[in-house]
């Protein structure tokens, strides 16, 4: 049995390195967002669950692209045609955010166009990840430095 001030030091310990099992756990995990934002674009939905617009305008093009992928419909932009932008999505921590875009040349353009919420998951997803990726990700890594156990 530990002692108090064993459970003291512990938790002294804990609270110095908290910013950093976050930061490590973030980093460990944040590639099912990605996933997440992928799912998205290829349903034709930014995160907040609206249509990505504008629509495409060009007729057969439109045609096109819902016939390589009919879920989001015709004429609704999924920003998918080489996979490039796709396979380039990528999470990363700035400060104290998480930044999502696509490493192709494009991006930038692409959120111009289309806004910013492209490459941001959706409420749900973002919960999600929270719940099921996350929180279990940084209680072990707690329950590991401390021995105690989140039940």
């Amino acid at each position: 049995m530990a002692t108090v001030d064993q459970i003291i030091l512990v938790f002294n310990r804990l609270q110095a390195n908290l910013e950093q099992l976050i930061n490590n756990t973030i980093e460990e995990t944040k590639n099912s967002l990605t996933d997440d934002i992928k799912a998205q674009l290829y349903a034709g939905t930014d995160a907040t669950g609206n249509k990505i617009t504008p629509r495409y305008r060009n007729v057969r093009y439109a045609k096109k692209k819902a016939f390589l992928n009919p879920r989001p419909g015709l004429f609704t932009p999924d920003l998918k045609l080489t996979g490039a932008l796709y396979k380039g999505l990528f999470a990363l921590v700035y400060e104290e955010n998480l930044l999502f875009s696509s490493n192709v040349d494009y991006a930038g353009l692409l959120e111009k166009k289309y806004g910013i919420k492209i490459f941001e998951p959706n409420r749900s997803n973002l919960n999600d990840y929270i719940t099921g990726k996350f929180r279990p990700a940084l209680f072990h890594k707690i329950e590991v430095q401390t021995g105690l156990s989140f039940q």
